[in-house]
């Protein structure tokens, strides 16, 4: 409790294993445990077992001295503070806190917890619209109403700020005129539809999907009725209530709900900023009146509108249909070359899971700025909504459907990825087909993009992490400009104009593949896709050929690098890169995983449990099926700056020893072992079928691959490990990077 309560260099230094020790006697003992056990057991013998393994756990001498909850002032007038990290993006946040009430599990507490959440679902939703207006004053908003522990009722906004003069001000102006917005006018009745479109989805999906929920998920579920003391309850016994209640629900009952919980104490106003406001907490509480010193509008009620996709033509012929039978695969190709992919299982009730691939992605894309674009794309895309529709109107418009908005950037494609059902798949893909066909380009995503990408900047220096992320990929590839994260000035200079010309070679001809996988109606699917994808123009019947873009390198100057960072003086990353190369040789990737485990575990053993340097050292071995002879085998270990140059030390000579002789048989089977284990469960997966699928008639060479993963890592050897550490882990041509403190690098 020392250390939660001073938590400084000198407290943290001086902790001794004996607090430890005393922490650990005190809480973790028998009558203070639950075991929850779920999957595909047989009860008697996991009981037996569970006796076996518990029944001597000695309970303690005396009951537990439990530590007091503590006690919030609810009488303490308005006050405000300034949290100052150059990490942090301006955030404000407006709290209120109101009495603790222990309620039990029952119809009314149910009723009363739903209004609740239909309220902040609304006020996070105006906030919402909000952020993405044109001329927006803030980045992003949410609302929550919750108990702080078993303490207050809290009820809150947090408010993300430009970084621009007068950010702060406007977002705490923001926070504070729309909880005040919904105390004096309400909610509309169009909020409440839309927001009881989306409840009625999410519980009855919940229902539908409940028999094959995972199994952690399932015991976290349980788990937690443990911690809260809740009932447990099923998803249809929640649904069959929401059913209940729904129909009556008003929007007075959903605001008088809501403002209630905003009717607690005095505001407590919490404001992070890189830098110290001048005037600090006088300033914040000046501001905040100001704010609440003007008067604010009823709510505007929305115009009628209807969706405006629901026809792209006559539907599309299929004119071929062939199955790849060991796969369970079924391949079809329609009229205009758009292809599709089905993967019928019985993992997921009620749930299918969909990928639309279309052209090659970033690797099509001007190499000076294709990073820019694709981060933008990825990052905002479904922003920009469409030609027809903003983002804000799609949601309104399709309110209570499971949509995926939007599409994302790969290296080797533009997608869309996501999960649905079959009752909204013909909606998804209208959806999905009009952001390919007739992408937005719309002004305010672009605005809310150049707000961001300052925070974007800030946030990656803030971390060894973040730098790894945005500047070593670059470094490796030899500078080449479609790795890692652009600068600053590439981020902020992507336009609409650049962007529509480099986006719509790709979107409007490129080669369109169509997977799904899961709970699903195969002829339904085949006239969604039919109806959609299928009736627009027709595409190139295979990938571009893309050679002299596919084309990278390796660093050049394996001479160490030294980067910095702008956040704590106690962080540091050090990282090794071996060149290595791509995975167009199957079994030469199953090698090169298994060396990375192993030397995984050689970490483990050498720099956490011998030099106590770190607490999770990795190696991983990444080889591009995108570009051409272009892979690595690397390292990354989080180190005190102190320890950096000892651990590179260390890492040179588990390199040294995987060269110098072959690893035991024993070293070997724990690093196979995972990797056949997550094998076997992905073949249980989706979300691993979906990957089998995405790409079997375009790229149909590497189908393969998912028949002789399993063969491939147990032919594996010592031998080929050591004749790969050979051929890879070269003396003197790897490149060392150290991302240090900026203080400690100045030193």
């Amino acid at each position: 409790q020392r250390l939660l309560t001073a938590n400084t260099d000198a407290n943290i230094d001086s902790f001794k294993p004996e607090s430890l020790r005393d922490l650990y006697r005190r809480f973790y003992r028998p009558d203070n445990a639950t075991l929850v056990v779920v999957g595909d057991i047989d009860p008697a013998v996991s009981e037996a077992e569970i006796r076996e393994k518990f029944a001597s756990w000695p309970a303690g001498a005396s009951s537990i001295d439990r530590v007091d909850d503590g006690r919030v002032d609810l009488q303490r007038p308005i006050s405000a503070r300034n949290f100052v990290d150059p990490a942090v993006p301006i955030i404000v946040t407006l709290d209120r806190l109101a009495p603790y009430a222990e309620t039990p599990d029952t119809e009314a507490e149910f009723r009363r917890k739903l209004l609740l959440d239909l309220g902040t679902a609304i006020l996070g939703r105006r906030l919402q619209k909000i952020a993405n207006a044109p001329g927006a004053p803030i980045i992003s908003g949410s609302a929550d109403a919750s108990d702080f522990f078993d303490v207050a009722r809290q009820a809150n906004v947090t408010v993300q700020a430009k970084e621009e003069a007068g950010g702060w001000q406007n977002a705490l102006a923001v926070a504070e005129n729309e909880i005040r917005r919904l105390r004096e006018h309400g909610v509309t009745a169009a909020e409440l539809r839309e927001q009881l479109a989306n409840f009625t989805t999410a519980y009855r999906n919940a229902a539908d999907q409940a028999a094959t929920r995972r199994s952690a998920q399932l015991a976290e579920a349980i788990l937690s009725t443990v911690q809260q003391e809740r009932l447990f309850v099923a998803p249809a016994t929640r649904y069959a209530l929401f059913q209940k209640y729904a129909p009556a629900i008003t929007p007075a009952m959903v605001a008088e709900a809501i403002t209630g919980r905003f009717d607690g104490s005095a505001p407590l106003i919490h404001v992070s900023t890189k830098s110290p406001i001048p005037g600090g907490e006088v300033a914040i509480l000046a501001a905040y009146r100001e704010a609440a010193a003007k008067p604010v509008a009823a709510p505007e009620q929305g115009a009628e509108a209807s969706f405006g996709y629901s026809d792209f033509g006559p539907a599309g012929q299929v004119v071929a249909d062939t199955s790849v039978a060991d796969l369970g695969i079924r391949q079809l190709r329609f009229a205009n070359n758009v292809r599709l992919n089905l993967k019928q299982t019985d993992f997921e009730d009620g749930r299918l899971r969909f990928l639309v691939r279309v052209g090659s992605g970033l690797i099509a894309l001007p190499a000076d700025r294709a990073a820019a674009q694709a981060v933008f794309v990825s990052a905002l895309g479904a922003a920009a909504g469409t030609g027809k529709h903003s983002f804000d109107e799609l949601q309104a418009l399709l309110a209570g459907r499971q949509i995926t908005y939007g599409l994302g950037v790969t290296e080797d494609s533009f997608e869309v990825r996501g999960t649905t059902t079959m009752a909204d798949l013909l909606t998804q893909m209208q959806v999905s087909a009009a952001y390919i066909s007739d992408f937005g380009y719309r002004p305010e995503a672009l605005a809310r993009w150049k707000a961001v990408v300052p925070t974007i900047a800030a946030q990656l220096d803030a971390t060894p992490a973040g730098v790894a992320q945005s500047e070593v990929p670059r470094i490796v590839a030899n500078g080449d400009p479609r790795f890692g994260v652009p600068p600053t000035e590439s981020l902020a200079a992507v336009s609409l104009e650049s962007l529509r010309g480099d986006l719509e070679t790709q979107l409007d001809a490129a080669p369109i593949e169509i997977s799904v996988v899961g709970d699903f109606t195969a002829e339904q699917v085949i006239d969604a896709v039919a109806r959609t994808f299928s009736a627009l123009s027709t595409r190139q019947p295979a990938l571009a050929d893309l050679t002299a873009a596919r084309r990278a390198s390796f660093a050049a100057n394996t001479a160490p690098v030294t980067l910095t960072h702008a956040g704590a003086a106690d962080q540091a990353l050090v990282q090794v890169y071996w060149a290595t190369r791509d995975d167009s040789d199957a079994q030469a990737a199953a090698t090169l995983n298994l060396l990375a485990e192993v030397f995984g575990l050689e970490l483990l053993e050498e720099v956490r449990e011998k030099l106590g340097a770190t607490y999770s050292p990795g190696a991983s071995s990444s080889m591009s099926d995108s570009f051409i002879g272009f892979g690595t085998l690397s390292t990354s270990i989080v180190v005190a700056p102190k320890d950096a140059a000892r651990v590179l030390a260390s890492v040179d000579a588990i390199a040294k020893q995987l060269r110098d002789r072959p690893v035991s048989a024993d070293l070997l089977e724990r690093a196979r072992r995972p990797l056949l284990e997550r094998v076997a469960l992905n073949r249980r997966e989706n979300t691993w079928w979906l990957g089998v699928a995405g790409e079997s008639q375009l790229r149909s060479e590497r189908l393969d691959r998912a028949r002789t993963l399993e063969a491939r890592l147990r032919a594996v050897t010592p031998a080929m490990l050591q004749a790969a550490a050979k051929q890879y882990l070269v003396p003197g041509k790897a490149l060392e990077v150290s991302i240090l403190p900026r203080t400690e690098a100045a030193k």
